[in-house]
């Protein structure tokens, strides 16, 4: 099988993106008595960041640190199948957020995804999780989100096609 992303070479050396292979997800959805197949899917937010971050516009570029982090995204997103999980909706509102401490820094792992119904590119499933990026925020800056839901929740209201109501 072909890999989701090409191997990077920065400074000489090869980094491996193997680890950001799309990969699924079961659970069983206890609102809606039925066994749901999540697709997990990254974005190349995870590994590169803006060369000028003052400039939204400005081309991205490999990032070591978030490379690096980047590393710890499978283990991470599978252990979010599990009835306790939070997660908060940014003030976006399409996008949602898994904050978790890392062995990497003791600061906060911010890992944004969206979650949305199959679709023709993705028929293999019920609903598709594409991580849009995951990072430590520079120093001073923090999530803002409209409230929190339980990850497993969430996916069943995707899939059931209903609103999504946040808790503050």
């Amino acid at each position: 099988m072909k890999a989701y992303f090409d191997d990077v070479i920065a400074d000489g050396i090869t980094y491996s993106l193997e680890h950001l292979n799309p990969f699924y997800l079961k659970f069983f959805g206890e609102k809606i008595s039925k066994e749901i197949m999540l697709k997990i899917l990254y974005s190349d937010h995870c590994f590169t960041a803006r060369k000028d971050k003052s400039d939204s516009n400005s081309e991205r570029c490999f990032n070591l640190e978030r490379y690096e982090l980047s590393k710890l995204l499978p283990e991470l997103i599978a252990k979010m199948n599990n009835g306790s999980v939070q997660v908060f909706q940014t003030s976006a509102r399409r996008n949602f957020a898994y904050v978790v401490k890392t062995i990497l820094h003791d600061k906060d792992y911010n890992i944004f995804f969206e979650v949305r119904k199959r679709n023709t590119s993705n028929p293999d499933c019920d609903l598709v999780m594409r991580i849009e990026s995951a990072y430590v925020f520079d120093e001073g800056k923090s999530l803002e989100y409209t409230g929190k839901i339980r990850f497993l929740i969430l996916c069943q209201k995707i899939y059931l096609g209903e609103k999504i109501q946040c808790r503050k």
